[in-house]
């Protein structure tokens, strides 16, 4: 899924397809990058996850780190 297409998703309204989104491309990106690609503060989208129930993958988080610090 493209950037594009994710704004457009977060955009709409649809929680339910916004909530599928977002657990599908946090295996690969953290809630920071993802609110970056919604064009959205990260607070406004830590609001946003929190009334979906969701939970950030740490591992994705973890990994990151280290690969950056590599």
């Amino acid at each position: 899924m493209t950037k594009e297409e994710f704004k457009f998703i977060y955009d709409s309204g649809d929680d339910k397809k916004l909530r599928e989104v977002i657990v599908e491309m946090n295996k690969e990106h953290t809630f920071k990058e993802l609110s970056t690609f919604a064009w959205v503060t990260y607070s406004s989208f830590q609001v946003k996850v929190k009334k979906l129930s969701l939970t950030s993958n740490k591992k994705v988080v973890k990994r990151r780190t280290n690969i950056s610090l590599s």
